[in-house]
Parts: structure tokens; C-alpha cells; sequence
């Protein structure tokens, strides 16, 4: 799964931010703790996904706990400031608010390569008009091997080929 922080831009990572979505947490009976404070931190410097073992294993040299950052992860997620998304096998996060990308998903080692596409969206928005549906979102996953992975040697040809010896 794949989560974004929505709200939030994340070029701008300053106090200015933290202070707003502690305002936001606090308007919504929530404490900005530090520990989560520094998990939201780390958060919006990342660029890419994430996921909550990932992060807790960059932050726990700070005494954060695994629980800790799991919670957080669902908070931010009920706050509306995460999004979660189905993404290989792991839960993984990213920016919410990240101009529309797709991925590239490697079955293999599950390295995800984005990108973007004009065409494909204005393909899919030409497809909801034509049938007046109210479209909320659009991902897009393509599944398979990595260039490094599809490429791997694997010592027996039979393997590579799918024929057998």
C-alpha cells in the first residue's frame, strides 16, 4: 500500500507547515506529540514512498518505537493527511498531493519506478466525460520486472525461455 500526505506541499517543509497541521490536530481533539512530531518531519523530507517499517527503521536511532510510527502512520491516515494505496506487497506512503505519476512495480526485488503521462490522461478523462462518470482518482500500476532484474543471469537458459531441457 502506498500513502500520501495530503494538504501539504512539500517543497515547503518548514515550521510553517508543522504548525498548521498541529493547528489541524488540535481543531480535531489531536496532540502534535514530538514523537510525532518527528515522524511527520521525517516524513514530508522524503521524496518517494514510504512505508512505516522503512521509516521506523531511519528513526529508530531516536528512540521511536515501532508501535509509535505504525500509529502515527494510521493517524495521519484518519487525518486526512495520508493516503494509502495498494502498491507490491508493503504498505508504502508517499505525498498525497504529488502531481498525477504512475508506477512501475517489479514483482522481483519490488523497486517502484514512477512516471507520467500526459496522453494516458487525457485518454482516461476523454473516457469519463464519454460516459459522464465522476472520476476520484487514477492510478495506474504496471507490473513486472525492473530493468536490473529482467536482466539478471540466470545461469540456466531453460529459465529464461520457459523451454525445458
Amino acid at each position: 500500500m502506498s500513502i500520501s500526505i495530503n494538504n501539504v506541499d512539500s517543497k515547503n517543509v518548514g515550521d510553517k507547515k508543522i504548525d498548521s497541521i498541529k493547528c489541524e490536530m488540535e481543531r480535531k481533539g489531536y496532540t502534535l506529540t514530538k514523537p510525532r512530531s518527528e515522524i511527520l518531519e521525517f516524513i514530508l523530507k522524503q521524496t518517494g514512498h514510504l512505508n512505516a517499517e522503512k521509516v521506523y527503521q531511519q528513526l529508530k536511532r531516536k528512540k521511536l518505537g515501532r508501535s509509535t510510527v505504525f500509529r502515527a502512520f494510521n493517524l495521519f491516515k484518519e487525518m486526512g493527511f495520508l493516503e494509502q494505496k495498494p502498491v507490491v506487497l508493503a504498505k508504502n506512503y508517499e505525498l498525497k498531493e504529488k502531481p498525477l505519476h504512475f508506477h512501475m512495480l517489479c514483482s522481483k526485488c519490488g523497486s517502484i519506478c514512477e512516471f507520467t503521462n500526459s496522453n494516458i490522461h487525457k485518454i482516461c478523462q476523454k473516457k469519463v466525460s464519454s460516459e459522464k462518470f465522476k472520476m476520484k482518482e487514477l492510478s495506474l500500476e504496471i507490473r513486472g520486472l525492473c530493468r536490473k532484474c529482467a536482466t539478471k543471469k540466470t545461469g540456466n537458459m531453460s529459465e529464461k525461455t520457459g523451454n525445458k531441457k
